[in-house]
């Protein structure tokens, strides 16, 4: 299933490149939120997602946003004079940077460090858990105020 993600990425980068208006880093950027977000949806109810959430929102934040300056919020544009709000750099030098950076980050987040264990005997830890929370009942009202703080 992947690899139709990754086919549909790729389609979506010739789609951008050659057919649009964006250069080779804006379409890499473009193709890799649509390969992310594809993936993402297709482990959304088989395995918990935290780390691709964290990709998603980086790719968006970092990659996607910046084409949609570079192209609409531009120098020209009044709102974005008005507010000084344009990417003072050009679009290659900021893209060369940020898209290995984030390259980086997905590969820390994507290698596994330590091998996975099937937990053979839940209930012995359920057990665990029940004998630390009777020794502390109010460890519920301190981690909520330790969130909140």
């Amino acid at each position: 299933m992947k690899k139709i993600f990754f086919l549909v990425g790729g389609i979506a980068f010739i789609l951008f490149v050659v057919g649009g208006s964006l250069t080779v880093w804006e379409g890499l950027s473009i193709s890799m939120f649509i390969y992310f977000f594809l993936e993402f949806l297709y482990d959304l109810g088989k395995r918990i997602v935290i780390l691709d959430m964290l990709i998603l929102l980086a790719i968006a934040t970092w990659l996607v946003m910046p084409v949609i300056f570079y192209h609409f919020y531009t120098r020209e544009n009044y709102l974005a004079r008005l507010w000084f709000k344009f990417m003072p750099i050009p679009s290659d030098e900021y893209f060369s940077f940020v898209l290995p950076g984030t390259l980086t980050m997905i590969l820390g987040l994507r290698i596994p460090l330590g091998k996975r264990q099937i937990n053979k005997h839940p209930q012995e830890y359920i057990e665990n858990v029940k004998k630390q929370l009777a020794r502390r009942p109010t460890i519920g009202f301190v981690l909520i105020a330790v969130g909140v703080i």
